[in-house]
């Protein structure tokens, strides 16, 4: 269910710690900003540049030694944005604003924003926005922001005013202006330094992330977007000791599109594999979000250490052909299709097969697991739902707007009735369930119950809460506050994780 969290729709308020300059922004230019505080997030590079009627940011983040693209075109009287466009990953991006509302090209999604608080603008948890802010927030005379992010949770949230009370850094020029902006939801606070004469921001902090200002020149020449078929790593992982192979195979109503990869140097073996079952909404082979693609990860793990893997498109998304869905049966349709096409492969040992499915594929594994049995060697079910759907939502509900409470609940309406605990114990085959302590989706409190059940029914099911892991399985720091915002920060794969499903699959007969 990442994609539960895929927008938010947030507010800031921010007071100036001394009076304000006239409304303005930084001049055309390109401001290279150093980060600290967040692994393999080393620098971004924002242009910012004056066309006519738009003003534009092209940002370039480095990480882990990929880029990132992203370009706003922002209004020359309001600076709020008309258009946003991101290329990370061999994907892009695009939304749209018209007024107070904001939308999302694919999946088609629109949100407005926040009564009160009708000035919009985009949170994309890159930089340039927030070099942006200050100048943004001027210009609408402290006026709440209704903040767009394709990175955060899903909610939206009113604003209290905050007091611009922070210490001024060393580093942080003696003649900047001290600004501060609260997204009360979750208490975030960014501070900002702006410089009065130029209105370049100096610095930015926000939750123990350092961000400054190192580097400007009036060059706006901008970076170049990667092709459309190149693949970047957000975070760096292990040289690959197998080969990749674009594959495809026939599901019902449609042609799904995958990797296929077989370790280097086997032969004519017969090798164990995996086969990974995206969550909800519009996933690709490499599962979670661009800048933490869960399964490339994963699938990186298990490959070195001596099996196939199969990672596949969602059906109607990437590559593969079909109408997208999250109705669970043509997506389990789509499971049970992936772990055919692998039966038939010459170096996959046809009985010795495992499903893997991550938050909303969670509860599709087990569902569709007994109709595939004896193909199966097993399951793992990575942050699946141990409770029903509508108590999932009723969960989340506190990090939804109402109306966005609305339609996830008639997206998900094919899960109603379903009950975990019933379905597990159905399953016939061994079972891992690994889930993470600060998982604010799906919470590991729910497990007890669905655990309780598998014992009863004698099923062979194994559960690992590991400390410290959110939604996609990244450590979360203990002071770190769990709200989404970290899934747009590229952070390794917890490794405990492939280390868990390689020690329990061995031990398989």
């Amino acid at each position: 269910m990442q994609r539960l969290a895929f927008f938010f729709l947030g507010a800031l308020v921010v007071t100036l710690g001394a009076a304000a300059p006239s409304p303005a922004r930084p001049a055309d230019g390109t401001y290279v900003y150093t980060l600290a505080g967040v692994p393999a997030l080393t620098t971004s590079t924002v242009v910012i540049r004056t066309n006519g009627v738009a003003v534009s940011t092209i940002e370039t983040v480095t990480v882990g030694g990929a880029p990132a693209i992203a370009e706003t075109d922002y209004n020359t009287v309001t600076l709020l944005p008309t258009h946003y466009r991101v290329h990370v990953h061999s994907r892009t991006t695009d939304v749209s604003f018209a007024g107070t509302s904001a939308t999302l090209a694919d999946p088609p999604v629109t949100l407005r924003a926040n009564a009160g608080a009708d000035p919009l603008t985009i949170g994309d948890g890159l930089i340039a926005y927030l070099a942006m802010m200050p100048s943004i927030l001027d210009a609408h005379a402290g006026t709440p922001i209704s903040i767009f992010s394709i990175n955060g949770g899903v909610k939206m949230t009113t604003v209290a005013s905050a007091v611009a009370d922070q210490a001024r850094p060393a580093d942080v020029p003696a003649g900047d202006i001290a600004s501060s902006a609260t997204e009360t939801a979750s208490g975030l606070k960014f501070s900002f330094w702006t410089n009065p004469q130029t209105h370049a921001v100096d610095a930015i902090d926000v939750r123990g992330l350092k961000i400054r200002l190192a580097s400007r020149t009036d060059s706006t020449v901008s970076a170049t977007p990667q092709p459309a078929d190149s693949v970047a790593t957000p975070y760096p992982m292990a040289s690959p000791l197998y080969t990749d192979r674009e594959v495809t195979f026939a599901s019902t109503a449609a042609t799904l599109a995958g990797t296929l990869s077989i370790p280097n140097g086997v032969g004519r073996a017969r090798l164990p594999a995996f086969v990974f079952v995206h969550g909800s909404g519009p996933s690709t082979r490499d599962g979670g979000t661009p800048q933490n693609p869960t399964f490339l990860a994963l699938g990186n793990a298990l490959a070195n250490a001596g099996y196939a893997v199969l990672r596949y498109d969602k059906r109607g998304i990437g590559k593969s052909s079909g109408v997208a869905t999250e109705s669970w049966r043509p997506l389990a349709d789509d499971a049970r299709a992936a772990v055919a096409f692998l039966r038939t492969q010459p170096n996959v040992d046809p009985k010795r097969i495992f499903l893997v499915g991550h938050s909303e594929g969670g509860l599709i594994v087990p569902l569709v697991a007994p109709s595939i049995h004896p193909a199966l060697a097993g399951i793992v079910l990575m942050a699946g739902p141990a409770i029903s759907m509508t108590e999932v939502l009723a969960e989340q509900s506190s990090r939804m707007s109402p109306q966005m409470f609305k339609a996830i609940s008639a997206t998900l309406a094919d899960y109603v009735g379903i009950e975990p605990s019933k379905v597990i114990a159905k399953v016939n085959v061994p079972i891992l369930i690994l889930q993470g302590s600060r998982d604010g989706q799906i919470l590991a409190k729910d497990l007890p119950p669905m655990l309780a059940a598998a014992h009863a029914a004698k099923r062979k099911v194994t559960a690992i809460v590991l400390s410290g892991d959110n939604h996609l399985f990244m450590v979360l720091r203990p002071d770190q506050v769990e709200d989404f915002s970290e899934y747009g920060v590229a952070a390794p794969l917890d490794p405990r994780v492939p280390r868990a499903i390689l020690r329990w699959a061995r031990l398989i007969p």
